[in-house]
């Protein structure tokens, strides 16, 4: 057996997806994350070896080999990361890099919160919030898959 870390996005979830617990046998659609990109999921910390992320709606903005994985569920951490408000004229909210939260759960939340713990002090003179951006999962696969 081998383990395959797997980041499943709130909006995956949120959209289409039906929670999974600890335990669960799942057959996801995974693309490799580039460890190079600037908007990974997660800190390159909380990952051994390589990243993967699901791919329900064929890989957003990631280009890349689709691979089908089975496997068991060992282990559900929800993701949050820091967030800045808009500044004047931007479109939206910019995820500041490496700034991420792991929680422990038992069952992947159907809904992520958007606020975790309320609105913070002010940073670089934007507003400042932790949102829940999804869940980091490790999935027990057969060897060689």
């Amino acid at each position: 057996m081998s383990m395959l870390t797997v980041f499943y996005a709130d909006w995956e979830m949120e959209c289409c997806g039906k929670p999974f617990s600890v335990g669960d046998e799942v057959t996801w659609t995974v693309m490799r994350v580039d460890p190079a990109d600037p908007l990974r999921p997660v800190s390159a910390d909380a990952v051994t070896g390589e990243l993967y992320e699901f791919t329900g709606h064929g890989g957003g903005a990631r280009r890349g080999e689709r691979l089908d994985r089975a496997g068991r569920v060992r282990r559900i951490r929800v993701v949050a990361q820091g967030f800045l408000a808009p500044g004047p004229g931007e479109p939206a909210s910019h995820p500041v890099p490496d700034e991420f939260w792991l929680r422990p759960v038992d069952t992947c939340p159907k809904w992520f919160k958007r606020d975790v713990d309320g609105v913070q002090p002010p940073r670089r003179g934007c507003a400042y919030r932790r949102h829940e951006t999804g869940v980091l999962v490790e999935l027990e696969t057969p060897a060689g898959s």
